[in-house]
């Protein structure tokens, strides 16, 4: 569809209004599709088009990040209960079963609270999630574990809990998701003592090149930026985050946009620049 090309070609003004020229041609199923897939798409829009009936191909609810709740989209802004309502229906959505559940722990962890208790069906409905060929949600769920176990001061834990994903991943064939496995894997090894060695690894065998393409890299992108930091490279760091926060404006991705603010706050106090204001914007 036009609206997905414009969007992948980072022009979601355009892809917005694709949209809204198809919603009078097309019939609902692909149009509810349309709405739960488009990044720019804000959280209340995506509520309301999962309260919506009708058969879908499958949605990258999780668009390949590590995470449900800050996946294809930014479901941030939405409260617990809010997100605990919604919970059944992104399970019944193509290739999302069990991400309903995580983003709801994610949630919680998110504000501080205790998810001790949401973990372990989690990892018990990991048969079915594989079953079902949910590989993103299972990403999802090993993402949020391991950050569970960083939080915890486990990090050799937390790292293995990405190498046994990684080799999951690898031989069932799902390799569009490697890479955000290794920006994982990176930002566990950077709160290690081999942070540098880590680092300059990833930069040379990881990260992507050149500049940011769409909003679906975000967390690649911001990975590379926390990379360069950890070199010293605060200037390349600056370079990278560049292009980012017109992306998460313009798709209402307001973690990607805090963690962005935090990153460049970073480099230009290194720099001996300015740096107060986008540490208060964030």
């Amino acid at each position: 569809a036009l609206a997905m090309l414009r969007a992948r070609q980072g022009d979601y003004a355009a892809a917005e209004r694709a949209y809204r020229d198809l919603s009078a041609l097309s019939e609902p199923g692909a149009l509810r599709w349309l709405a739960l897939s488009l990044p720019q798409r804000t959280a209340a829009e995506l509520a309301a088009a999962l309260a919506q009936e009708g058969e879908i191909p499958p949605v990258p609810l999780t668009g390949g990040r590590a995470s449900a709740l800050n996946g294809a989209h930014d479901l941030s802004a939405l409260t617990e209960a809010e997100l605990a309502a919604l919970a059944p229906r992104i399970d019944a959505l193509p290739g999302c079963f069990g991400a309903g559940a995580c983003l709801c722990a994610e949630r919680r962890f998110l504000a501080g609270g205790d998810i001790s208790m949401l973990l372990p069906p989690l990892l018990a409905d990991m048969r079915e999630v594989r079953r079902r060929f949910a590989p993103e949600t299972e990403l999802a769920v090993s993402a949020l574990l391991s950050r569970v176990r960083l939080d915890a001061g486990r990090p050799a834990e937390a790292r293995r809990s990405m190498e046994t994903l990684r080799a999951r991943l690898v031989s069932t064939g799902e390799s569009r998701l490697l890479p955000t496995v290794d920006a994982l894997t990176l930002q566990i090894d950077l709160r290690g003592a081999a942070a540098e060695a880590a680092a300059r690894t990833y930069l040379r065998d990881s990260a992507p090149a050149g500049p940011i393409a769409d909003v679906w890299q975000l967390g690649l992108y911001l990975t590379r930026a926390m990379a360069e930091l950890a070199l010293g490279r605060d200037a390349d760091a600056l370079e990278t985050l560049a292009p980012l926060p017109a992306i998460c404006e313009a798709c209402h991705r307001r973690i990607d946009g805090v963690t962005a603010a935090l990153l460049r706050a970073a480099a230009l106090r290194r720099l001996g620049r300015p740096w107060e204001a986008e540490a208060a914007g964030a």
